[in-house]
Formats: C-alpha cells, structure tokens, sequence
C-alpha cells in the first residue's frame, strides 16, 4: 500500500469519527468547566451531554427561539466590498459540503455596514463575512458542538482543546448570576457632535430637504465616544445584553481589534423556502402613555409599510399584513410595528430579498436612494455597522437579517454608542433629540458612566 493511499485511509478514519460524542467526564476533568447546573435563561437546568460532530468569537441569541448560538471562525473575516462580490462569495461557501444541513446551522455570518457612509466612492454594500468553524448550540435542554467541515485525527485533537477553552468562556459568560457589576467603566469624551446645538443644526439642514419637497423622511442619526477607564469583560458585557428586555436579537462580535455589540429590537427579513416574513418597525412614543405625536408617527410608521409591501410585490409576493399597525414595547418606549408576509411561486433567495428591502426607510428615509446621498452630507460622520444589518445564512433559501439598532463598538481606548430618529414633516427638534437620548441610555446602562 502507497503511504498516499494510507494516509487517505487514516483520513477517512478520522473524518468518520468527527460524530463521536464527548462525556461530560472528560470535560469535568479537564478543569475547564463544570456542567452539572448550568444558567443559561434565568434557571438552572441539569445538561444531559454535549455533542462533538461535523472557530473570532460570534453570539447570537433570538428571543422567539430560546437559543444562543455561537461561533468560532479562527480564520479573519472577508471583507466584501459590492454586492455581486458578496453572491459570488456565497455561492463558494454554500456549494461547500459543511456537516450543518442536519443541525440546521449557518453557513455564514455577516455583519453589513449601513449604505449611509461618510467616506466618499464606497459601494452601497459593504460586509464582513464570517466562516465559522466551530459552533454551539445551547438550549435549556442541551448544548450542542459542532465542527463545520471535516477534520483529519490531528485536527479533531486540537479543536477538542479549542472547543473546551470556547466553551469554558461561554458559560461563564451565560450562566454567571445576574450582576450588578458594569461591563467596563467609562469617562465621557467632550465633542461638539455630543450637544443639542448641533443636534438642532443637523436637524434644521435636514427639515428644510423634507419642507423643499426634497424627501419625505430623513433618519438623522448622532453617536457619542466615550474613553474606556477600566478594561471591558466581554463575559459581563454578553451577560448584562441578556438583561436588557424585549430585544429579537442580541450579538457580540469580534472584527479586528474591535467588539461589536446590539440588542436590537427589528427584524429584517427571515426566508425560509419561498416564504419571506419581515416588519415595518417605526414611530416610536414613551410606554404607558398616549402617543401625543400619533399621526406623524403613523405618517412615518406607512412610508415603510408601504415600502417593503411594494418591494415584496414587485419581487412577485404575495403579501398579508394587518390593516392597523400593533404596538411593540422596547425598554421605556414603544414602536408601531406591522408584520408582512410575502409568499413567492417560488423561492426567491436571500440576496435577491436583501437586494429589495435593504435599508429600509426605518433606518435612512424616504425616497431610500435620495437620502442615502444627502444624510451623510448632513451628519458628517461614518456611521458604519450601525443601521446596517446582521445575518445568519443557512442556505440560498434559507437566511434570517436583523436591523442593526441599538449597538455599539468598542477599541482598545473607545466605545462609541449609535441612536437616530426618524424626520418627518411636524418633528419637533426637542422631542427628537430626547428620544435619542431615551435610546442611547439603553445601551449606556451596561456601562459605568
């Protein structure tokens, strides 16, 4: 037998054994973790084992699914510039044959960058795509862990290793009691961008587009820097997230030297098959009180209803959605809110969804293509990943995208945290400017300030 032929053996061997389980035994031992009661959700629940099958850290959690997911890629993101490179790189990482199909696991992650940018000649779309290699899957049932391709014996004895430090860390991060204690402590950095004056400024440049005619709706946005005093422990940020109440979606991300974070209320779209599920999430008014402002954030709140039904049926869908706009609470204040479901002959795909829907005017304004070029004029300032999305890809047919809201990054020395309001004719500067505050503070409260 040629040593080739020998070595395919052995790797075939090898390849056949990435479904083994591991035992609890063998984790207890390590010293790494201790799984006999574990908080993932506000109880303790005993584990019954963890599964070894087919690596810049990704969690994820839905609140509809009761779930954390999480990510190890161990290889740096994609930077995709353009949205034909972005298919053209999708289609190389789903045609792969990846051992998720029957743990119905992502393919790919992305984190895309709003199309509102500061910096000059960039494409529209801009993502970070993530491959990930090891994932996990804890449910108060179970955890799961997953490689994502196959791996020679060698391989596998290193990624068991990876998979218990990974592992070791997301539990502290998830099943700690609830604390008091802030992610990292934080001083304020003095900016002009910081203050109503400017504030006003931006918002009278953009009143004066919306009574010209111009446009109908710009969302002006405003971030604040603050300098990190103390170092940030991303198991407390991950842990205060999940304090944070009646939010979809929550992530950290790791890209580069940066940590993303969001706890963002809007869904974007959800594809399964030939069924696309989306919502219109604008207008927004304090909890426990009548809307004073109700028929401007109704006016606001159809621009984009009105928007993704027309898109969805344009794209050949069928489209159902309620007639009177429902109430979706979020912290201190409430959002209408309008689900629209839009079923295709056929399945569309998640690019060409993305490519129809993406932004919305919930995050940039109406007309979409107008205000993208007369925001950043406005604002001068690049608001990056922040009313942009993320996306969980499973398959061509198969992908979920939140709104990115509600976020932050955070460096070495920074965190910068994002708010904005939708501008329609009848806003008030006061009353728009207060509401970002009102969902900044949100975001500030896993900090001390």
């Amino acid at each position: 037998m040629t040593r080739k032929n020998s070595n395919f053996r052995r790797n075939k061997r090898a390849r056949l054994a990435q479904n083994e389980f591991i035992s609890l035994v063998d984790l207890n031992e390590s010293g790494y973790i201790n799984l006999d009661t574990v908080n993932f959700f506000g109880e303790s629940f005993k584990m019954s084992k963890i599964r070894f099958g087919s690596g810049y850290p990704f969690i994820f959690s839905k609140r509809d699914q009761n779930e954390v997911l999480a990510f190890i890629a161990l290889k740096k993101t994609l930077l995709i510039k353009g949205l034909t490179r972005f298919k053209k790189s999708m289609e190389k990482i789903l045609i792969q044959k990846r051992g998720t199909a029957e743990h119905n696991l992502p393919r790919a992650l992305c984190l895309v960058k709003s199309p509102v940018q500061y910096v000059r000649n960039i494409p529209v779309f801009t993502s970070q795509v993530i491959v990930p290699r090891i994932a996990a899957r804890i449910t108060p049932e179970r955890i799961e862990v997953i490689l994502m391709n196959r791996k020679t014996k060698k391989e596998l004895d290193y990624f068991r290793t990876k998979v218990k430090e990974f592992l070791a860390s997301l539990l502290k991060a998830s099943s700690s009691p609830e604390t008091e204690a802030p992610a990292a402590a934080l001083r304020k950095t003095i900016e002009a961008q910081n203050g109503f004056d400017d504030w006003e400024k931006k918002f009278n440049a953009s009143v004066e587009l919306i009574v010209s005619g111009d446009v109908e709706k710009i969302v002006l946005s405003r971030h604040r820097k603050y300098q990190l005093v103390s170092k940030l422990d991303q198991n407390l940020m991950w842990q205060k997230l999940n304090t944070l109440k009646n939010t979809s979606y929550k992530y950290l991300i790791e890209e580069k030297s940066n940590l993303h974070f969001a706890a963002t209320p809007e869904r974007l779209f959800t594809l399964n098959g030939n069924i696309v599920e989306t919502e219109a999430l604008a207008g927004t008014f304090k909890k426990g009180k009548p809307d004073p402002d109700r028929n401007k954030n109704l006016y606001e709140h159809y621009l984009v209803r009105d928007h993704l039904v027309d898109k969805l049926s344009r794209a050949g869908g069928n489209c159902v959605f309620p007639p009177e706009p429902l109430n979706k609470s979020y912290s201190d204040y409430n959002h209408y809110y309008t689900p629209v479901k839009a079923v295709f002959r056929r399945p569309p795909g998640f690019i060409s969804i993305l490519k129809k829907i993406f932004p919305t005017p919930a995050t940039t304004g109406y007309p979409v293509r107008k205000v993208v070029s007369k925001i950043p004029e406005i604002e001068k300032y690049d608001r990056e990943y922040y009313t942009g999305a993320v996306g969980l890809i499973y398959s061509n047919n198969q992908a979920e995208f939140a709104v990115n809201l509600r976020c932050g990054k955070a460096d070495k020395d920074e965190v910068t945290l994002y708010a904005g309001c939708g501008l329609v004719c009848g806003s008030d500067a006061r009353k728009e400017f207060g509401e970002s505050e009102m969902k900044m503070k949100s975001m500030a409260s896993l900090f001390k300030i």
